[in-house]
């Protein structure tokens, strides 16, 4: 898209954070998948040495990254169809996109605690 980057992630964790708003002791889901999609792509570059981010897929592997994370990691799933929505594409291509991702990074989603705080802490101000 031709939205930039920081404004097109912050949509991201606007629209995550939203869809699980109202549940109880879920907070900050779009910042937490935000790092996790870091990790994620850290390890597609190490199962993949050819993987690159480039400015014509950045925003497609956030976005799908950022759903698996979030299904990955909370109790409460989000649909691919409100994603899709969210994303302005099909619920064929975000179900393609998310497919694609997770035979690329074989399945390997789990995030220690230690991990997710040292990313956090490599971010933070």
């Amino acid at each position: 898209p031709k939205v930039p980057l920081e404004v097109f992630l912050d949509r991201l964790v606007r629209y995550l954070d939203k869809w699980f708003y109202d549940l109880p002791g879920i907070k900050a889901v779009g910042t937490r998948s935000l790092l996790f999609s870091v990790l994620y792509f850290e390890r597609l570059r190490n199962k993949d040495p050819e993987f690159k981010v480039t400015k014509y897929n950045v925003h497609r592997l956030f976005a799908v990254s950022m759903l698996v994370a979030a299904k990955f990691s909370e109790d409460e799933v989000i649909t691919n169809a409100y994603w899709a929505h969210v994303l302005g594409i099909s619920i064929s291509e975000m179900n393609e996109m998310e497919e694609t991702f997770c035979n690329a990074t074989q399945y390997d989603f789990n995030v220690t605690d230690m991990q997710l705080k040292a990313l956090y802490d490599a971010f933070r101000p």
